[in-house]
């Protein structure tokens, strides 16, 4: 057999990615990372995720992050941050679990 068992379904992106503001539960200003950045969680149904982000994108005040969500694959929304030193976080989320948390911009 030359061909391996198929992945999900391809990414579908959206023609502008939509931006919104997403509430995190904590927010982490670690000595040792950079000074403009910081570790964010936030709670996504029974999960706990959490991003290496600028502290540009970040409203401490709000207890808000934004982020932009890029397309979909097998039902699911791509969310993506901009990247850090310690590279760019990305994940997939269901639209129910981050309609609890998000907020549109």
């Amino acid at each position: 057999m030359l061909r391996g068992k198929l992945g999900p379904e391809p990414l579908r992106l959206y023609a502008k990615p939509v931006l919104a503001e997403l509430s995190y539960e904590k927010l982490a200003k670690d000595p040792f990372q950079t000074p403009q950045e910081a570790q964010v969680w936030f709670r996504l149904g029974d999960q706990l995720k959490s991003a290496f982000v600028p502290l540009s994108i970040v409203d401490e005040e709000s207890r808000t992050v934004r982020a932009a969500f890029l397309g979909e694959r097998d039902g699911k929304i791509f969310v993506s941050f901009p990247p850090t030193n310690f590279g760019q976080t990305r994940f997939f989320s269901s639209e129910s679990n981050l309609m609890m948390i998000a907020r549109s911009s």
